[in-house]
């Protein structure tokens, strides 16, 4: 059953608190350093704990990027054509840059702006993630737009895998390919 679902009898504040306590380490990520509490408050009311056991993707390329993922355990494999792009592990963020306000309509004027994957996520380990709604981050940015500048600025420096289709990998990865150690002590590829 869905923590949201479980504490939707419980007043917004109590809700709110017990959300941000949930997803502390998530929200305790230098991109969310900018954010009032209150935009904090909202935004842990939109991130979702998920799982993927070994071998189970989490995305494939073409799919619809619908959230930002943190790897709070466990290890994935970035791969696209069956090459290993980048292997993440704990402390991890995944997803995509968001563009500006007005950007994301296209040209008949559809707000329904949708990001596709470049690439495949699967996972390696038993994974925990926490997941962050793109419709809620969009939710979140009307309510505290203050707050979107930098959000816009920091996650194309925070993401350590920008899935953006079609984005241009020596912005997708932090550095040029090589191996280094990652967060967690791990090797990959970033």
């Amino acid at each position: 059953m869905p923590l949201m679902q479980l504490l939707r009898d419980f007043p917004d504040e109590l809700r709110a608190d017990i959300a941000m306590h949930l997803n502390r380490e998530i929200l305790q990520l230098p991109l969310f350093g900018a954010a009032s509490r209150g935009c904090l408050r909202a935004l842990s009311l939109h991130i979702k704990t998920s799982f993927c056991a070994p071998g189970e993707y989490l995305l494939r390329r073409g799919d619809a990027l619908q959230a930002h993922y943190y790897v709070c355990s466990g290890s994935l494999e970035v791969l696209r054509d069956n090459m290993v792009l980048a292997i993440l592990g704990k402390g991890d963020l995944i997803g995509a840059d968001i563009p500006e306000p007005g950007q994301e309509t296209r040209s008949g004027g559809d707000p329904s702006f949708v990001l596709k994957t470049s690439a495949d996520v699967k996972a390696l380990t038993y994974c925990g993630l926490q997941q962050l709604s793109s419709q809620g981050l969009a939710e979140v940015l009307r309510l505290y737009p203050e707050y979107g500048a930098a959000l816009r600025a920091g996650l194309p420096r925070d993401l350590t895998f920008n899935l953006r289709q079609g984005s241009d990998t020596s912005k997708t990865l932090r550095s040029q390919p090589c191996n280094t150690v990652g967060r967690d002590g791990g090797r990959g590829l970033r």
